[in-house]
């Protein structure tokens, strides 16, 4: 079985720099190590992750989503954290 990798982008909208950046981490990943890739966004997740208080509270689609990536071997993901721009003398 082939692994697999899967990538969760972090922006509501299909198209994003920071969508475009995991698709292309996680393909390059895939073809590195010969892995199935997919990648979602929280928009994969929507409606329902906004009104959900656990994971039975999600709908079918959203719980598929979650699954995948729980059963990744490798998840890939992305913040908006700007670490480089923190002013450490400042913390």
């Amino acid at each position: 079985m082939p692994k697999r990798i899967v990538g969760l982008a972090g922006s509501l909208g299909q198209v994003s720099k920071t969508r475009a950046l995991i698709e292309a981490a996680a393909a390059r990943a895939g073809q590195r190590f010969g892995a199935d890739v997919s990648v979602h966004g929280l928009a994969d997740l929507q409606p329902s992750l906004g009104q959900a208080e656990s994971l039975a509270d999600l709908d079918p689609e959203a719980i598929a989503v979650v699954q995948s990536l729980l059963d990744a071997d490798a998840p890939v993901s992305y913040t908006h954290l700007r670490a480089h721009e923190t002013r450490h003398d400042l913390v």
